[in-house]
């Protein structure tokens, strides 16, 4: 064998591996746009597509605002008829006569024990210095107006029981 000759075979084989892997370089150039641009592409659909999704979360959440709006205002609606129902009944509760009755006689009822507890504050304050004869006479007007309360009470609870 002869060192020079297998040289030049080399240096021919080196050759031509290199122009080899200079063409593939240059078909990788070439198609270097190529993936580029799909690579744009696959990027400017996802956005495209993230935009969708925003503009439907969007429109979403308006429907759900106007959902929440109309359920508000329905409430409200609701709630003004209701109250004006309850005022009703509470008007036509007070306006009856066998209603009105009870509530005057627990009137007067409460202005005697008013009256009833001015007397025992007073015969407190007079039993301090000395039982009188005053004194006894207002025992016997408050122990009297004490029985009517009563008495007053007791009608009022049998007339509510009748009506």
């Amino acid at each position: 064998k002869n060192r020079a000759n297998d040289a030049g075979y080399a240096l021919a084989a080196l050759a031509t591996d290199a122009l080899q892997l200079a063409s593939e370089a240059l078909q990788l150039a070439k198609q270097m746009p190529g993936r580029a641009q799909d690579r744009v592409q696959q990027a400017s659909g996802k956005a495209q597509t993230r935009a969708a999704e925003l503009k439907d979360l969007q429109a979403r959440r308006a429907d759900l605002e106007d959902k929440v709006r109309e359920f508000r205002e329905e409430a409200e609606g609701l709630l003004d008829e209701k109250a004006a129902q309850g005022r009703g009944i509470t008007e036509g509760i007070l306006n009856d006569d066998r209603v009105r009755r009870v509530l005057d006689q627990a009137k007067s009822a409460q202005s005697q024990v008013k009256g009833a507890l001015t007397s025992v504050r007073k015969i407190g304050g007079a039993a301090v210095g000395a039982a009188t004869s005053a004194g006894k006479t207002q025992a016997r007007t408050a122990k009297s107006q004490v029985k009517a309360a009563g008495t007053s009470v007791k009608r009022t609870g049998n007339a509510a029981r009748k009506s």
